[in-house]
Order: C-alpha cells, then sequence, then structure tokens
C-alpha cells in the first residue's frame, strides 16, 4: 500500500510540475496582399494560406483587352537561382524540370478575378514561393499575343526569363 500511495505522490508531482507551453504556435488562416499597382491590367492580388486546404491566389484583371484564351501562373518552391543560371534552363527548354511548376486557367470567374490553388502537400509555412503570370490572347491577324505579368510590377521591363524579376514572398 505505501508504494501505492508513493507512485500517486511522485505522478501527482510531475503534473503539477509541468508548465503550460505559453508559446503554442495556433495556425490560422493567413491572408497576403501583393500589390500590383494597375500593371498591365492586373490590379491586384490576394494570397491566403488555408489551414485545412490550399494556398489560394485571387488574381484581378482589369483592362479594355479581350478576355484572356488562358492565364497561366508559373511559380517555383524555395528554389534560388542567379540569372545566369537560369537562362541555361531556359536556353535548354528545361524550366520545368528545375522546379519551376504551371498552373493554367481557361477563364476567369464573373468578377475579373483569376484563381489558382497550390494544393497544401507542396509547400509548408516559411516556404519562399517566386512566381509570375501569363496571359495570352490573339490579335486581329490571329497570332497569340502573350503577356507577362509579374505582382511585383515592373512594368514593361519584366522579362519572364529573369528569375530575379519574378516576386518572392514568404509563406506565412
Amino acid at each position: 500500500m505505501k508504494k501505492f500511495l508513493f507512485a500517486i505522490a511522485t505522478v501527482s508531482l510531475f503534473f503539477t510540475g509541468c508548465k503550460k507551453d505559453d508559446n503554442k504556435v495556433e495556425e490560422k488562416d493567413q491572408p497576403q496582399e501583393l500589390t500590383i499597382n494597375d500593371y498591365n491590367g492586373f490590379s491586384g492580388l490576394t494570397v491566403i494560406r488555408e489551414v485545412a486546404g490550399e494556398l489560394k491566389f485571387d488574381v484581378k484583371f482589369e483592362s479594355s483587352n479581350p478576355t484572356f484564351k488562358s492565364v497561366k501562373l508559373y511559380y517555383t518552391i524555395n528554389k534560388e537561382y542567379t540569372d545566369a543560371e537560369w537562362t541555361v534552363f531556359v536556353d535548354a527548354g528545361n524550366e520545368d524540370e528545375n522546379g519551376r511548376v504551371t498552373l493554367e486557367i481557361a477563364e476567369k470567374a464573373d468578377d475579373n478575378m483569376y484563381a489558382f490553388s497550390i494544393p497544401k502537400a507542396d509547400y509548408k509555412i516559411g516556404d519562399a514561393i517566386r512566381l509570375y503570370f501569363r496571359g495570352y490572347t490573339k490579335d486581329d491577324a490571329g497570332d497569340k499575343d502573350k503577356k507577362y505579368y509579374a505582382p511585383s510590377g515592373t512594368a514593361d521591363t519584366f522579362d519572364h526569363d529573369l528569375y530575379s524579376t519574378w516576386t518572392k514572398f514568404t509563406v506565412k
């Protein structure tokens, strides 16, 4: 009986001696605004990290241009390349083999928002994502008219083949 009481007393001391963890991280949906200042028809981008789901991108397009035939989001996760290194991949045609991911959507919503989602399994908090968008329509001659956009808004000097000009943000 003494051993039993000693065991209860020991366990009781152990639990009362444990300190509550006040530094517990609580995950919740994290919106992040990436500003586009009326850059080639794009006026804003919101990224929301959903705790139970995906990293959602909603980009607004407002322009007198015709509706795009398709819009793509290009991104990399946790990749750092010099422009010279990336140029080698572009020249070889193997950007996708070196971490670039392409998401395409065919139509925008009624509110002119284009929506993309990166699956939760593909990213984690603290990941560095670089991205840009590409939209194309057809001109009067029927030829593709491609336009590239970066949320950092580098105006007409943005070159999608220069890795350092892509917009970079950290997932919160």
